[in-house]
């Protein structure tokens, strides 16, 4: 049977000579693989939409398991996010995030259109550690492992926040902060930060400014998370402590 998806490309593996599996991510929000046929060949006419971030209109045949890809008509290339080291480092961490917490499965529209504005944002030199940021809070989110940040996350009282505490869920107050022995201490205004991220569409982001030390206190507090209740070896995410050693 031959189907007609629009979709991004978010993951490609190298499979014998001169071939690719693909994996999109639809319009639907369903994730697809597809094997692409010759695709590393230069000449290939399917070697341009199955680049990593690539969004195209794809024509595959499938009757069972994994369908072959026939004809892609890009829509956008995104070149820039994979010439430049930086961006294509967090374009990709992107992708993986969506690609592993994602079940095969499982569907999201939503999440769909906010990947499309995540590389868009990036490719327009819009910050993409806040970019990240976000997305990494919608996937915990769409994961079940939403951070509480409304309220203490341990005793539920409505008092101000002053630590971070993974165990515990989320912010807590001085009373139960003291009671936890793994709590990171951040400012109150980054733990509004964090929820203010949490909540924030992609699509209304516009020009952003936020200092060097709450963007690191953010990441902190979302990477401790993540390690905590989805200890995965994101390559990606390695890939960009490296690089921001070097720089």
């Amino acid at each position: 049977m031959i189907h007609n998806v629009e979709g991004i490309v978010i993951r490609t593996t190298d499979y014998g000579e001169g071939n690719k599996i693909i994996t999109i991510l639809s319009e639907q929000g369903e994730k697809v693989s597809l094997m692409a046929r010759g695709a590393r060949k230069s000449r290939s006419r399917l070697s341009s939409v199955t680049q990593l971030f690539t969004e195209a209109t794809f024509t595959f045949y499938r009757s069972s398991g994994m369908g072959t890809l026939k004809h892609g008509e890009a829509i956008q290339h995104h070149h820039a996010l994979r010439a430049d080291l930086y961006a294509s480092a967090y374009s990709s961490y992107i992708v993986e995030l969506l690609d592993r917490l994602m079940n095969d499965e499982e569907a999201s529209a939503y999440l769909y259109q906010q990947l499309q504005l995540a590389l868009q944002a990036i490719e327009q030199d819009k910050d993409p550690v806040v970019i990240t940021q976000i997305v990494e809070l919608k996937m915990l989110k769409f994961a079940g492992y939403d951070p509480v940040l409304h309220h203490c996350a341990r005793c539920g009282e409505q008092k101000p926040l002053i630590s971070f505490s993974p165990s515990a869920g989320g912010g807590l107050c001085s009373s139960c902060s003291s009671q936890d022995t793994y709590t990171i201490k951040v400012t109150e205004r980054t733990l509004k930060m964090i929820y203010w991220l949490q909540h924030i569409d992609l699509g209304q982001i516009n020009n952003i400014n936020v200092s060097q030390q709450m963007k690191d206190e953010v990441s902190l507090c979302i990477r401790h998370f993540y390690d905590m209740y989805i200890p995965i070896k994101w390559k990606a995410r390695n890939f960009i402590d490296q690089l921001n050693k070097w720089l």
